[in-house]
């Protein structure tokens, strides 16, 4: 009997300590459930998820086909592999493949991405055995501060990737488009002729922008307002490619520059101000979500 009292004691004295972490656990699982609803219900914060994924998966696609195009040309070239059926695939299909192939990836991967993201949000934060210090995590808001910095963390892939890709794709397609109007039956042939001549002569010109184009996002990525850093322009871009990719110029009585200057005006300066306008709007956006979400069992 006084063992049975013993425990029936000891069952008393915790009894109120179980209910004291049953109602902490109870706030905590209100907590996670209302800032997913709050999070979930901020358009800007998955929009801006799915714009940057479908950006880098458009650029991947693009950067794809450049180097299977630069893979074709260099198997072409070499007799053991000159016969084969990849071979014999025209640099002008593959270009038109990828060109097709880009802009479905984009809104493919835009519409997974925002449907993913309340699973995104709901393996964002984990509860712990720590009821107390995940409360005090809850009410501090650091599932907001996660949610805003897993989709900040994905500017610098969403800026680099297109760019690199546009660079190498866009100079052909606008050449392409241009050509077009005057296809003849050996089209194809005649346009694989330019591509080819394309790499060797402007070859350097399409390296140079790639670089530019990583240096490009990589300084958007550290300006910040506050930095003492001019913003990059695409106007320094086009200028660079331009002086640089015409070193092999001189040789040809400077006839690449030419084409060089005038194939990049058409795209170079607006696409890369564009792409910095389009963060700039989009860290704006964060930056308010950062400060004015909260939890909806707070209010």
């Amino acid at each position: 009997m006084g063992n049975l009292g013993s425990r029936a004691a000891d069952t008393s004295h915790a009894s109120p300590y179980r209910d004291v972490c049953s109602l902490l656990r109870r706030r905590r699982d209100e907590l996670i459930d209302g800032w997913q609803r709050s999070l979930g219900a901020a358009d800007d914060l998955a929009s801006i998820y799915a714009r940057r994924h479908a950006r880098a998966v458009a650029g991947c696609v693009a950067i794809f086909g450049a180097a299977i195009m630069i893979l074709r040309a260099v198997l072409r070239s070499v007799e053991a592999f000159a016969d084969s059926s990849f071979a014999s695939v025209r640099l002008t299909q593959i270009l038109i493949a990828t060109l097709a192939a880009i802009a479905p990836a984009y809104f493919m991967t835009r519409v997974l991405a925002k449907a993913h993201f309340a699973h995104v949000l709901g393996e964002l934060y984990v509860a712990t055995d720590d009821v107390r210090r995940d409360l005090e995590d809850l009410e501090s808001g650091k599932p907001r501060d996660l949610a805003v910095a897993l989709v900040d963390g994905l500017e610098y892939r969403s800026v680099a990737l297109p760019l690199i890709g546009w660079s190498l794709v866009a100079p052909l397609s606008i050449h392409l488009a241009i050509a077009a109007p005057f296809a003849g039956s050996n089209f194809f042939e005649a346009f694989d002729v330019w591509i080819g001549l394309s790499m060797v002569i402007v070859g350097l010109a399409h390296i140079v922008l790639v670089a530019l184009s990583w240096c490009f996002a990589k300084n958007l990525r550290a300006w910040s307002s506050d930095s003492e850093e001019t913003l990059p322009d695409g106007w320094s871009v086009l200028g660079w490619t331009v002086g640089i990719g015409s070193i092999p110029g001189a040789v040809l009585l400077f006839v690449p520059t030419i084409l060089i200057a005038i194939t990049g005006v058409a795209f170079i300066p607006w696409v890369f101000d564009r792409m910095q306008a389009r963060v700039l709007d989009e860290r704006k956006r964060l930056r308010f979500i950062a400060s004015h979400v909260t939890c909806p069992t707070d209010e």
